[in-house]
């Protein structure tokens, strides 16, 4: 952990980055809502292959097709921290890996907030240590953010959000952001960059969130964020190589063209 957090620092040391911020609704989750959505939207089947023991009344209650929120709660204000604790981890597995790898790697730069702290808080505050501080920030979204909408009433995910704070006066040019995401893996990351183009511009670039494991080895996560703190300089040599290739093959065309027959022959 010690010399994969040294690199992380050392990367955002290099890109200047001052803050890093870290969006995600499962940072405001409710623990029994989760458990009961898990069990509502689970099959009986998907349910008894679960890695923690729901009692068989529940289960009996939900295959009957009776009313089962009461047990549920029961149920669960019978359990230990501990117990809720290694539920929640398993229903959450994806996002609570991300948040420990997250805490673990970049704890001192990062603010781990909600959509909502984001949007009432956070919003102003990073706007305003780039616009009136000259200091560069690091976002880091993530995508599927649940169903809700956003005070202007559009669809709510990482990507709105980030691309509403992206038109804002010297955002482009002073921050980088990241949307993580466990709908795609790291070799999907490409794909859905492609996809979303013209949205992610070179300022957003995908990180996958199997990068984001906890545990011993946080390469492929260095290596991500390696990748979003550069994708702007890279595509603009990037651009800068195409034109140029483009250029001289037009001349050279040019050059061909103006060729008498006898001189093409010699050469």
């Amino acid at each position: 952990v010690k010399i994969a957090k040294q690199l992380a620092f050392n990367l955002l040391e290099e890109a200047k980055v001052a803050k890093v911020y870290y969006v995600d609704d499962y940072l405001s989750f409710d623990g029994l809502g989760s458990v009961i959505k898990c069990i509502d939207e689970c099959t009986i089947e998907q349910l008894r292959q679960q890695r923690f023991e729901i009692p068989s009344e529940i289960l009996n209650a939900k295959e009957a097709e009776v009313d089962y929120i009461g047990q549920i709660q029961e149920w669960w204000n019978g359990l230990s921290s501990d117990e809720e604790e290694s539920i929640l981890n398993e229903i959450h597995a994806p996002q609570h890996r991300s948040e420990g790898c997250l805490r673990k790697l970049l704890d001192s730069k990062c603010i781990f907030c909600t959509p909502e702290d984001w949007e009432n808080k956070y919003f102003s505050e990073c706007l305003s240590l780039i616009q009136d501080n000259g200091q560069k920030t690091l976002l880091l979204f993530d995508y599927k953010l649940g169903v809700d909408i956003t005070t202007e009433g559009e669809s709510r995910n990482g990507l709105t959000l980030a691309l509403k704070f992206s038109a804002n006066d010297g955002v482009k040019e002073n921050s980088y952001c990241g949307i993580l995401s466990q709908e795609f893996n790291v070799d999907g990351e490409f794909q859905f960059r492609n996809d979303n183009q013209k949205l992610l511009d070179s300022w957003a670039f995908p990180i996958a969130k199997d990068r984001l494991a906890d545990n011993e080895d946080y390469s492929l996560f260095i290596e991500g964020l390696n990748n979003l703190l550069w994708v702007g300089d890279v595509d603009k040599l990037s651009n800068i190589t195409q034109r140029l290739i483009n250029a001289t093959s037009k001349r050279m065309e040019d050059e061909f063209k103006k060729i008498l027959p006898l001189e093409f022959k010699q050469i």
